[in-house]
């Protein structure tokens, strides 16, 4: 095993004058005057149509550098001891250039340019509209007009970004063991890539730290360690520092929105014209044109809106480039409409339940149909509302509310309501495929093995990120058999073991996956069920199986447990046990492809209840209750979905009082590390969570709906309400999703003067 490292830039905006490598024990160097040798520029990929400015973004810098931390060249020495001094040793020069890192200045005529060969930032503009929106603002008896910003994130997985990659220079093949969650999609790119039969790639992704969106693509140092390998002919290894992680990990979430929205004097919400600026930082990511997608339908929520119309400008900057995060700019959209809502409440002096509660989509209006134009699941969402509120005590909190603020107590309760759509129909999983040209249909494969002690092996492309799969998996596989969970084991995330799978995405492994589980069992009972009905001389109609037991209908005599039968398959078959057109196996296969019917396959829907209080002489925010429903149809295993609740919720208040992206006027980073990137500790995370659930079951074979980034994309609309309710008597607004302790302390002493440093 040999060491990889990277020389990075120092600069947001530089030219490359030289790259001395003092340093003589190095195996390798590469730098990106050599890198078009053995690859190409990155793809990049675009969910809609429409003019785009795409950068070429090569895997080391050439000529220029546009982020702090973007690499610039790449070495390799024998242990990870001399890699770090030869990184120290090694001398850059450069000459530096302007730079813009904020994306409304970088619309600007007299901005500097990112990239000068584009002749402007503006990478992406997108636009969608439905219903009349003119007409909505024509007979709106009052209008809400609000700027919005949600602050820039790093999504810091447990575990940063890592590859192995061995080139065997005999046989041309390549193996890769990757931090990822698209080990298939990695294949086909890393083949196109570098030029390799994809039979001659694997990708192996053993059970990981974490993703949350970080690693749905393929990084541009995986690639430099393919190469890297190849030409030094033995193992290359390589594992981001989290300073590289928070620095040029892909970075998410900061998008400004200039919104308004159209009420009835009842408060009807007749329509919302948006207008969105995404800072895209210096290179299009390959999904960032679906989140500004994603944001737009969030629009809608769950209610009867009839009239849309948004633009999102997608626009380049000096800051490390945008990707995925837990929440897909659903979270963005969604913060949007329910401030708007709160907002409205306030003008029409009516508590913001009431309003919501007023433009709730009801079940007669089902099947729902979008302004923008998605066929909703039927739900009853008006269900989840009064779950909540139950669960939550909302009435009573209200009551209690009032005499604590008699006491000088500044407390507040959030109400917030979400869509989750899941299963989104456009991958990656042709490499140089435009998903808006070849509009694809997402779908999920299966293969299923049952031994001869009846214990069960279940093979999926997907990848163990933390999401519960093998909770899921377990549960179904018992449910359906009667086995104990612990009989059944797991492979994932191996390309040359498991059928393909386009990765750990969009909330798509319980909509899309499952249901492929699912004809794997149905398919192994069937072959159970012939085989005893054959032994018992009887008709295949009378044959169940329960807890673990194949029995005869009726009968007290004819019954055996699964691995009794199971072993007939594998040691008897030759001796008459089975019948002749019977397979002497256990093994089944299957893939599910949902009809399509839009971008999505499913949607969940949550609906979160967080209670504050806010400390006016710091400005400390404290949750002291959290509550949340969630209806995310059939559910296979509560453990992991409670699991991913109680997570987003930790996540959100990390995100909303603690964490951000922070860079100065000439593009350095302020927060590169988790001394100034804060994350929330067991003591931040909020301690009183009560989680409820509603079942609405979706079309999907079992009815499951995807739900695991509802936390994200419901909790920070949720805990922004509850904060400015906590404040109101001091009259603060709250129109950004950054409430850190400075912040908040700035807005109550600019609010009301009380504090005094």
């Amino acid at each position: 095993m040999a060491y990889a490292g990277f020389v990075r830039s120092p600069y947001a905006h530089a030219r490359i004058r030289k790259i001395d490598f003092a340093q003589r024990d190095l195996i390798v160097k590469l730098t990106g005057k050599e890198i078009g040798k053995y690859t190409s520029a990155l793809p990049a990929y675009l969910y809609t149509q429409g003019e785009a400015r795409i950068p070429e973004w090569k895997c080391l810098a050439g000529d220029n550098v546009a982020f702090l931390g973007e690499p610039v060249a790449a070495v390799v020495c024998e242990s990870r001891s001399q890699l770090e001094d030869a990184l120290e040793s090694i001398e850059a020069d450069y000459e530096t250039l302007p730079v813009v890192m904020d994306a409304e200045k970088a619309l600007e005529h007299v901005a500097p340019l990112v990239h000068e060969e584009l002749g402007g930032n503006l990478a992406l503009s997108i636009k969608m509209s439905g219903g009349d929106i003119e007409e909505a603002f024509r007979k709106a008896r009052f209008i809400v007009k609000k700027r919005f910003r949600m602050h820039r994130h790093s999504p810091t997985p447990m575990e940063p970004r890592g590859i192995v990659a061995s080139f065997d220079s005999g046989s041309g093949a390549l193996s890769v063991w990757a931090s990822t969650q698209i080990p298939f999609i990695m294949r086909g790119h890393l083949a196109q890539m570098l030029g390799i039969e994809e039979k001659l790639v694997r990708v192996v992704a053993p059970d990981i730290g974490g993703g949350f969106g970080a690693k749905l693509q393929l990084p541009p140092e995986y690639i430099v360690v393919c190469i890297l390998s190849k030409l030094c002919g033995r193992p290359v290894k390589w594992v981001e520092t989290r300073s590289e992680s928070i620095a040029s990990s892909p970075q998410a979430r900061e998008q400004t929105h200039y919104a308004e929205a159209a009420f009835a004097s009842d408060g009807e919400l007749l329509g919302i014209r948006d207008r969105a600026v995404v800072n895209a930082g210096a290179y299009l990511d390959t999904r960032i044109s679906g989140q500004v997608l994603t944001a737009a339908h969030a629009l809608q929520g769950p209610y009867r809106t009839r009239a849309i119309d948004f633009e999102g400008k997608v626009v380049l900057t000096n800051k490390c480039p945008y990707g995925p995060f837990r929440g897909f700019g659903s979270e963005n959209g969604t913060f949007v409409v329910e401030r708007l809502l709160d907002i409205a409440a306030r003008e029409l002096h009516i508590d913001p339940l009431e309003i919501r509660s007023r433009n709730l989509i009801r079940l007669r209006d089902e099947p729902f149909q979008t302004a923008l134009g998605l066929v909703y699941d039927e739900a009853d969402y008006s269900k989840a509302l009064e779950a909540a509120l139950e669960v939550s005590g909302y009435h009573e909190f209200r009551k209690e509310q009032r005499k604590l603020r008699g006491h000088g107590k500044f407390v507040g309760v959030g109400l917030s309501l979400a869509i989750e759509p899941s299963s989104v129909n456009a991958y990656t999983g042709v490499p140089g495929t435009s998903n808006a040209q070849s509009d694809p249909v997402d779908f999920g494969s299966a293969m299923l093995r049952m031994d001869g002690e009846g214990k069960v092996s279940i093979s999926l492309g997907t990848a163990s990120i933390g999401t519960g799969h093998a909770l899921a998996v377990a549960a179904l596989v018992s449910r359906e058999l009667g086995t104990s969970p612990e009989d059944v084991q797991l492979l994932e995330g191996d390309t040359s073991l498991t059928p393909y799978d386009c990765g750990v995405r969009a909330s798509r492994f319980s909509p899309i996956v499952l249901p492929a589980v699912l004809e794997c069992l149905d398919k192994i009972k069937e072959k159970l069920a012939l085989a005893a009905a054959y032994i018992w001389k009887s008709d295949v109609s009378q044959i169940k199986i329960e807890n673990g037991v194949v029995f005869l209908e009726g009968s007290t005599e004819k019954r055996m447990p699964i691995k009794e039968l199971a072993r007939i398959f594998y040691a008897d078959a030759a001796v008459g046990s089975l019948p002749t057109n019977l397979k002497p196996n256990l093994e089944a296969s299957a893939t599910f492809r949902p009809e399509k019917r839009g971008p999505f396959n499913s949607f969940s829907h949550t609906v979160h209840i967080p209670v504050v209080e806010v400390d006016p002489a710091t400005g400390r925010a404290k949750i002291l209750r959290y509550t949340v429903v969630e209806d995310c149809g059939n559910v296979a295993s509560p453990q992991a979905v409670d699991g991913q609740i109680y997570g987003g919720v930790a996540q959100v208040s990390g995100g909303v009082f603690l964490e951000e992206i922070r860079y100065d006027a000439n593009g350095q980073l302020l927060s590169s590390t988790f001394m100034d990137y804060l994350l929330p500790s067991s003591t931040d995370a909020p301690g009183d969570v009560s989680i409820a659930h509603t079942a609405t079951p979706s079309r999907m074979p079992g009815g499951f709906k995807g739900m695991s980034e509802s936390p994200n994309i419901c909790g920070y609309a949720a805990l922004v309400n509850a904060i400015e309710d906590a404040l109101s008597p001091l009259g603060v607004e709250c129109h950004e999703t950054d409430l850190s302790l400075e912040k908040m302390f700035q807005s109550i002493k600019t609010a009301n003067g009380l504090v005094s440093i």
